[in-house]
């Protein structure tokens, strides 16, 4: 029977999950480097610990019924040890592992039959300027549905143009060799 449960990360995911599982009877405890989480502010009981501390999600494994996520910037190995030391992780690590990456994640919703936005891995292009280049070319239409999206009524103060927003995503596509 699940009485305690554990979460890997103590953010605003943890504090919901929190909020939620103590009027039903749940002890919850996270595991997050900030002594002020927003989980905690809710009740939630803390091992003080980075979201990748090894040790400290192997104490939370230990001191709960069920260990669970709230970010998918993790380590997925030591979820995927603890699971087969027979620790209930759930969802299951492999599930973590597809989330984290965005190629693998596409090609089992498109095997599965769901639509997907047009995507491109960046690491298959043979050249920089190549990969450039067809960034631009995606960007470009994305910044042409923005615009097509705008109502010409909707003057909001400090709403950043289209061409803004394309700028910022080509600069943090570039920064994060996203895609």
């Amino acid at each position: 029977m699940i009485e305690n449960i554990g979460i890997v990360g103590g953010g605003l995911l943890g504090r919901m999950l929190t909020e939620a599982a103590h009027p039903l009877g749940y002890q919850v405890t996270v595991v997050e480097a900030s002594p002020d989480c927003p989980a905690t502010k809710a009740g939630a009981n803390q091992i003080i610990g980075g979201l990748k501390d090894t040790d400290a999600i192997r104490q939370l494994a230990e001191r709960t019924d069920v260990v669970t996520w709230e970010i998918e910037h993790i380590d997925t190995g030591v979820l995927r040890e603890l699971a087969e030391e027979g620790y209930n992780v759930q969802p299951s690590p492999l599930t973590l592992a597809v989330i984290q990456d965005k190629h693998a994640q596409k090609r089992l919703l498109i095997a599965a039959g769901l639509p997907v936005t047009e995507s491109a891995l960046l690491a298959n292009y043979e050249s920089d300027s190549q990969k450039a280049s067809h960034l631009d070319e995606i960007v470009r239409g994305l910044e042409e549905k923005m615009r097509a999206s705008v109502r010409p009524d909707a003057d909001t103060p400090g709403k950043p143009e289209p061409s803004e927003i394309a700028r910022i995503a080509r600069k943090h596509i570039r920064e994060h060799e996203m895609f």
